[in-house]
C-alpha cells in the first residue's frame, strides 16, 4: 500500500507545525524540492493540510500529532513513516535529526541517490508511489 502521486493528483504539500525548528524546515524543503524535481511538479510547504484531492506529507510535530497515540516513542534517530489517511503520510523521527532521516529514507526508497555533497541523482517519473510504511533504527 502507499500513496500514489501522478497527473491526477491535486496539490502536494509538506505540512509542518507553525513552531517548527530549523532542522524540520530544512527537511521539508529537501522533501519538497526532490519530489518536485522527480515528478516535474510544484510541491509546497505550509502549516495546513493539502485541500481535498491533494496529498499531505506531515513532518515533525505535525506527523507526531497524526501518529497512532498507542505507538511507542521513537528512540534517537529512529524513524517511522506511516500512511495516516488515504492521502496523508506521517514522517516521524526521534531526536532533532530524526525527521530529516525519515525524509532521506523515503527519498531513497523512491530511487534518490546521494553520491557526495553537490551530486544527487533524482530519477524523473510521471508518477510515484510513496511507501505506506517504513521503520528504521540506527545500528549503533
Amino acid at each position: 500500500m502507499g500513496i500514489r502521486i501522478g497527473a491526477g493528483t491535486g496539490e502536494i504539500r509538506v505540512v509542518l507545525d507553525a513552531a517548527a525548528g530549523a532542522a524540520d524546515r530544512f527537511a521539508a524543503r529537501e522533501l519538497a524540492a526532490a519530489l518536485g524535481q522527480m515528478c516535474g511538479r510544484r510541491v509546497g510547504t505550509g502549516v495546513r493540510a493539502a485541500p481535498a484531492g491533494g496529498v499531505s506529507l506531515l513532518l515533525g510535530a505535525a506527523a507526531d500529532r497524526a501518529a497512532d497515540p498507542e505507538a511507542p516513542p521513537l528512540a534517537e534517530d529512529e524513524i517511522d513513516v506511516a500512511q495516516v489517511g488515504p492521502a496523508a503520510l506521517a514522517l516521524r523521527g526521534g531526536g532533532p535529526r530524526g525527521p530529516l532521516y525519515a525524509v532521506c529514507e523515503v527519498l531513497e526508497a523512491l530511487g534518490v541517490l546521494w553520491y557526495h555533497p553537490g551530486v544527487t541523482v533524482i530519477p524523473r517519473r510521471s508518477s510515484v508511489t510513496l511507501p505506506g510504511r517504513l521503520r528504521a533504527r540506527p545500528a549503533f
